[in-house]
């Protein structure tokens, strides 16, 4: 990947974060969700761009299913069970790439966070489909994201960080769904925060396939 198409991708996505950030903080201001949406595309179609050129084939096969899932929860802002249901593909597919360069699953730990994210749904009274559909895909987004720092030497450090992100993100997103919990403040900074993390997040994963480019090409 040439630097001026990376050095590209980073400044329209910077440009296109600025934009849709400055908005969701003023007030009264129009809808950002085009704008938020072009961002996943252009995560998307990088990613498709560097596999091209020899980089990691399952990214873009999951931030497909990414651009997907925002379909439903963002752009037609419905049908969200559907929508988390995709982004459960999403991380089967990051840990399926985890697989492919750790040779790890940690098997016990997904249960044993499954389990808690059960039990928790259940005392707090918030046990149904959807909200067991989501415990289930932040249990496995939570494991992804340790897995890819303690096997730093075979993830790339921007995959890490994006899935860090992206949990910042999903916490964000949760938090925001338990409004009568929270302080004004915490929540509006929840209603920000969701896409303040969570584009930052795709770009990085995207990014990672640099490096994993790179492995290939010393392999």
């Amino acid at each position: 990947m040439k630097r001026y198409t990376i050095l590209t991708f980073v400044i329209i996505e910077a440009a296109l974060y600025i934009v849709f950030m400055t908005m969701d903080l003023l007030p009264y201001s129009g809808s950002t969700i085009i704008i938020k949406y072009i961002g996943i595309l252009l995560c998307l179609l990088f990613s498709v761009l560097c596999a091209f050129r020899g980089g990691e084939r399952l990214i873009p096969i999951a931030l497909i299913f990414t651009a997907i899932a925002d379909i439903f929860l963002l752009v037609i802002d419905n049908y969200y069970t559907v929508g988390i249901l995709f982004f459960l593909v999403v991380q089967s597919i990051y840990l399926f790439y985890l697989f492919k360069e750790t040779g790890k699953i940690w098997i016990p730990v997904r249960i044993v966070c499954l389990i808690l994210a059960v039990l928790i749904l259940w005392l707090t009274g918030l046990f149904n489909g959807q909200n067991l559909v989501a415990g289930i895909y932040f249990s496995m987004i939570l494991v992804n994201m340790v897995m890819s720092w303690t096997y730093g030497k075979n993830v790339p450090r921007l995959f890490a960080l994006g899935l860090t992100l992206f949990v910042c993100c999903d916490i964000c997103v949760g938090l925001y769904n338990l409004y009568w919990l929270l302080p004004d403040g915490l929540y509006a900074f929840t209603r920000i925060g969701m896409w303040m993390f969570y584009l930052p997040s795709q770009v990085l994963i995207a990014l990672s396939m640099i490096k994993g480019k790179r492995q290939d090409e010393r392999e």
